[in-house]
């Protein structure tokens, strides 16, 4: 099993949190665990942690969430 972690920036627009885990639960990727951080300039860091057998399925979850709205970035991964 490899450990993900993903940082990612979000606006802090109504609804963009359940939009992002949504992306996971589409793509069947269980979140072990999330923490946020609010930004002064009313973003967050949010940032996700995941377990997959398959570092491919990682390509997967990037591509969904560039796709999936222009007010996030995925600051920083880490496969480990």
């Amino acid at each position: 099993m490899y450990r993900i972690q993903v940082e990612i920036k979000i606006s802090s627009r109504s609804g963009n949190l359940l939009g992002l885990m949504k992306v996971f639960s589409e793509l069947s990727i269980i979140i072990l665990q999330v923490s946020m951080k609010n930004l002064l300039d009313g973003s967050s860091l949010v940032t996700f942690e995941t377990e997959l057998s398959n570092p491919s399925r990682m390509a997967f979850l990037l591509n969904s969430l560039k796709k999936y709205d222009d007010s996030l970035k995925v600051n920083k991964k880490r496969i480990a």
